[in-house]
């Protein structure tokens, strides 16, 4: 799964490196400013964020500008939180992602610093409390949102200035209803404490394991401490290609490509983990589901890299003599299908018609061929795949070999989606741990100054 690391704008140390005789300075470092209000530093790419309002389509090797991220964080509790009361420290605010590059940084600003509403206000960062703890969450939606009162009922909405997103919140989660039609790439993301404890600059802090409670409070990000939202792709991606199989494939072209999926449900994005000790479970992700399908059609990137109408492709002229010419040719100029996983198979349908020449001469339309796609017939190269189901954040390619009017093979091979993404925000007395008592807190590790200082 691949993942993509969103930097916070906070300040990177670099150490020289020392030689053998080098001596490190008696003069300690200056002292932690405790008193100090903490920013959490989300980047400077942007002062403000846009709201996508049509799909961008799957997340490759690098962001583009065009992705529209949202950002929750509430105060960590003693007990489980009851979203439909607890009040966020940052709430569903969107960031536009980095304009190109697997990392970059991003900025999730404060629309209402005074805490008044007063009309004309400057955003700003958000500021931690120096009494508390943090989680950081994240989702990306494209353009998928939908609303309803019942997952069955669900309908297109359209997120802008005058329409906020259709936050649903329960007493354990927060979800957002979704609709797809195959080219939106659903994500979720939350921020790992003990991933973000190793990176801490201050090494007496990083030195004490208890320390890693206070991960994600103004304690913390004063020793370097920044956290890390990694995105996961919770939807299994398929690529198409087309590869010439007989003399008279090239009589034909691909009108479209479909693969009927599920398409409404719940997308959760802020979740109190279930279970119990040591058998927790993450219930982020993929929520309810409707039962209903739909056919997903293959898009394309257009020149501007704007996702469109898929354009019918013509198959190349075949190669009689020499077979290796014959080459699987990728479609959709980039573009994917984008499905519910967690399936056994999907009902493949592709669509080919006669060229403009072949058509003066055939008048029949080619039929549809409709095929199964097989998680058991997955392959990794030429080894069997051992696949029961098609899996979230892996990515299929699809061969579809067209050898006439009326026969064509399908193959699939297995691809782990080498996007699985990370994303970093920012988010001095120890703040107190919710639910810990004295000796649990472990204690700050503030080191002592030396004599004389």
């Amino acid at each position: 799964m691949k993942q993509y690391a969103l930097f916070a704008a906070s300040a990177i140390v670099a150490l020289a490196a020392c030689s053998k005789t080098e001596v490190k300075p008696q003069t300690p470092e200056p002292p932690v400013d405790e008193n100090s209000p903490v920013a959490v530093q989300f980047g400077v790419s942007s002062a403000d964020a846009t709201i996508s309002t049509k799909a961008v389509g799957p997340v490759d090797d690098s962001w583009n500008g065009k992705q529209t991220l949202y950002v929750y964080s509430f105060a960590k509790a003693a007990e489980a939180l009851d979203y439909t009361t607890a009040v966020p420290f940052i709430d569903n605010i969107s960031a536009s992602s980095p304009a190109s590059g697997a990392s970059g940084k991003i900025d999730v600003l404060n629309p209402n610093p005074d805490g008044e509403g007063t009309p004309g206000q400057t955003p700003e960062p958000f500021y931690y409390n120096n009494d508390l703890i943090y989680d950081f969450y994240g989702y990306h939606m494209d353009d998928a949102w939908a609303d309803g009162t019942a997952v069955d009922d669900y309908t297109s909405f359209t997120v802008n200035a005058d329409n906020p997103v259709p936050v649903k919140k329960e007493a354990g989660r927060i979800y957002i209803p979704f609709l797809i039609n195959g080219s939106q790439d659903l994500m979720v993301a939350k921020a790992d404490a003990q991933t973000d404890f190793a990176k801490a600059t201050d090494e007496t802090f990083k030195g004490n394991a208890t320390n890693v409670q206070y991960v994600y409070s103004a304690y913390a990000a004063r020793r370097g401490v920044q956290p890390t939202l990694t995105f996961q792709h919770v939807l299994a991606r398929f690529n198409f290609s087309v590869l010439t199989g007989g003399s008279d494939a090239d009589e034909l072209m691909v009108e479209s490509v479909a693969i009927e999926s599920r398409y409404k449900g719940n997308l959760v994005v802020v979740a109190n983990m279930t279970g119990t000790e040591p058998d927790l479970t993450d219930p982020r992700g993929l929520g309810e589901l409707s039962e209903d399908v739909t056919d997903l059609f293959l898009q394309e990137y257009s020149a501007s890299g704007d996702l469109q109408a898929f354009t019918p492709y013509q198959i190349p002229e075949y190669d009689a003599e020499t077979a290796t010419n014959n080459v699987a040719q990728p479609i959709g100029n980039g573009s994917s299908i984008l499905a519910v996983p967690e399936v056994e198979s999907y009902k493949l349908t592709v669509k080919l018609k006669y060229n403009e020449t072949a058509a003066a001469t055939h008048t029949t339309p080619v039929e549809p061929i409709v095929m199964s796609l097989d998680a058991t017939a997955l392959k990794n190269g030429s080894d069997p795949a051992n696949a029961t189901e098609f899996e979230a954040g892996k990515e299929y390619n699809v061969t579809i070999k067209v050898i006439g009017p009326k026969e064509v093979q399908i193959t699939a091979d297995l691809k782990p989606w080498e996007d699985g993404g990370s994303t970093v925000i920012d988010p001095d007395v120890p703040p107190t741990v919710p639910g810990a008592d004295d000796e649990e807190q472990g204690g700050g590790t503030e080191p002592e100054p030396e004599p004389g200082a």
